[in-house]
């Protein structure tokens, strides 16, 4: 029987697995800064930057998220998610053209525009898509390997950019680059929810058809082919438009709940941490030391891959709410634990003598326990409750405003970053990701619903008679 339902989902693994690989490209697009980033400035510099220079190649790919998000996601419901999805595809390889053959500041600087505006094609997209070609009882694992999947782009970009060749690791990236989109093109189905809203419904059929694998019975087909059509149908009476966003109780609650996870996937540290890793390890530790940041940034990055993979598991069997609460408690503990030892490393004068820190391995010990409780919620479930949450006519809306959301958190907490270091301390920063971990808690705990094993559709039921119980 375990055997007929594996063949059974093969199909849909399959495609799911697929564009859950764009997460890999998005990885590598945000982080292959980050090892080069002492090869930015001396005089064998690959492109000679400042300081300044280097925060805002970090954090300007945000702005190119802003500009592609709202137009991406609007597209979406017109073109299908499957075409705008490789949209993104000349924007990537533009940016590797520019960054393998214009080695200027401006250049670095266009590239990164780039890349973000692939990233915000992406991220507005591939969340609905994956959410709308799988089934219920797999749907949770693979939104969730999204995320993993992103960590592992990071992951392939702290091996490659620490001991490859700088041309060799950008060749690299446009092989990847080419094959993942190529495949794409080439064999993913388009959404049936799209097909339906579009008004062809034998498509969408034949798509749910070609997802469940030949195994699947006429029954089972029929069944789900119903439940995409009433899904669609209640949602859609009327065109969707930006205003349904708030228009009912149940939507303002959804757009509550769903932005303020979004918030918290960032307001967590992880984007700030992620970019500036080595920098932080290197303030404690001597790199002449047998466990050196470098090997730090393997083992941060290891354990983040390795447990969001474990996650994409567990999301659907333990669930989403209880993942979610204790990756809040775990990251809160690590964030206020940072913050007293950095407290007292730079200002030992204020701290007892018996809390002042000697042993310097504390932190990257306690930053790789961040990314373990990170990867076990808030980085994975945040995503998987995004795309399930928003009905299907303001999923592309809501959508592009996770997506702006994300957007201008990031780049409100990377600019925030050396300006918090400057003014009080590196303390500073833990303080505030560990104030903004324990709200998020206190909000889970009160608001957030657990969705394990429901539909769409009784999901969205459940809104509106939580809504009409009010």
């Amino acid at each position: 029987m375990k055997h007929k339902t594996l063949k059974h989902l093969q199909n849909q693994y399959f495609s799911a697995t697929s564009a859950c690989l764009t997460g890999v490209l998005c990885g590598s697009c945000l982080m292959w800064v980050t090892p080069i980033l002492p090869k930015l400035q001396g005089q064998d510099a690959i492109v000679l930057m400042t300081t300044t220079e280097i925060s805002w190649l970090v954090s300007i790919f945000e702005l190119g998220s802003l500009i592609s998000a709202v137009p991406s996601g609007v597209a979406a419901n017109y073109w299908g998610r499957k075409t705008v999805l490789l949209s993104g595809f000349p924007f990537i390889i533009g940016s590797w053209a520019l960054i393998l053959f214009l080695q200027t500041v401006i250049g670095f600087y266009i590239a990164r525009l780039l890349q973000g505006m692939a990233i915000g094609i992406t991220g507005t997209v591939i969340n609905i898509y994956v959410s709308e070609i799988c089934s219920a009882n797999v749907r949770g694992g693979f939104t969730a390997s999204i995320q993993t999947l992103f960590y592992l782009g990071v992951f392939f970009q702290y091996i490659t950019g620490s001991y490859l060749s700088y041309n060799l690791n950008i060749y690299i990236n446009v092989v990847v680059t080419n094959a993942l989109y190529l495949f794409i093109f080439l064999f993913e189905p388009e959404s049936p929810y799209f097909l339906m809203a579009i008004k062809k419904p034998e498509a969408a059929r034949n798509n749910i058809e070609l997802l469940r694998g030949s195994n699947a019975t006429v029954e089972d087909i029929d069944k789900e082919f119903m439940q995409v059509k009433e899904s669609v149908e209640m949602e859609t009476r009327s065109q969707g438009k930006w205003t349904d966003l708030v228009a009912t109780s149940a939507d303002r609650r959804v757009l509550l709940i769903t932005q303020t996870l979004v918030a918290v996937r960032l307001m967590s540290g992880t984007m700030v941490i992620s970019s500036y890793l080595n920098a932080i390890l290197n303030l404690t530790i001597d790199n002449k030391e047998p466990i050196n940041s470098h090997d730090y940034l393997v083992i941060f990055s290891s354990v983040t891959f390795v447990t969001i993979v474990l996650t994409t598991f567990l999301v659907d069997t333990i669930g989403r709410r209880p993942l979610l609460l204790t990756s809040l408690v775990g990251c809160t503990v690590v964030h206020f634990s940072l913050s007293l030892f950095y407290f007292c490393f730079f200002n030992p004068d204020y701290c007892p003598t018996s809390f002042t820190p000697s042993h310097n391995h504390l932190p990257p010990i306690l930053l790789v326990a961040y990314a373990f409780f990170f990867s076990i919620g808030a980085g994975p479930v945040t995503q998987t409750l995004q795309s399930e949450l928003f009905p299907s006519h303001t999923r592309c809306y809501g959508s592009v405003i996770s997506v702006l959301n994300l957007t201008l958190t990031g780049l409100f907490t990377l600019r925030s970053y050396q300006i918090i270091v400057d003014w009080f301390g590196l303390y500073m920063n833990f303080a505030l990701y560990g104030t903004a971990c324990l709200l998020s808690f206190i909000f889970t705990y009160f608001f957030v619903p657990d969705t394990k094993g429901k539909t769409l559709l009784e999901i969205r039921t459940y809104f509106n008679d939580k809504s009409r119980n009010r």
